[in-house]
């Protein structure tokens, strides 16, 4: 599984709304997440692992003022 795959899964696990696309260089994503801040902490922390066979070397976090006009969490491309 991809990493922006394994975002979205983990994302609607948690109730988790907003997105994930690829940045201009090929092994770096950009998420945009939204929800309680437990499950965005958890959430995180699942990114932080990746999914099986990744190789996550950063995470960086940026706090945002929420957005309630996501609606679930899809891949921007």
């Amino acid at each position: 599984m991809g990493y922006r795959f394994f975002a979205v899964s983990e994302a609607r696990k948690l109730g988790i709304t907003g997105f994930v696309r690829n940045l201009e260089r090929a092994d770096e994503v950009e998420v945009h997440a939204s929800g309680r801040e437990a499950e965005v902490s958890r959430f995180i922390d699942r990114l932080r692992l990746g999914p099986a066979g990744a190789e996550v070397t950063d995470v960086s976090i940026q706090p945002v003022e929420p957005d309630t006009t996501y609606q679930g969490f899809s891949i921007r491309y």
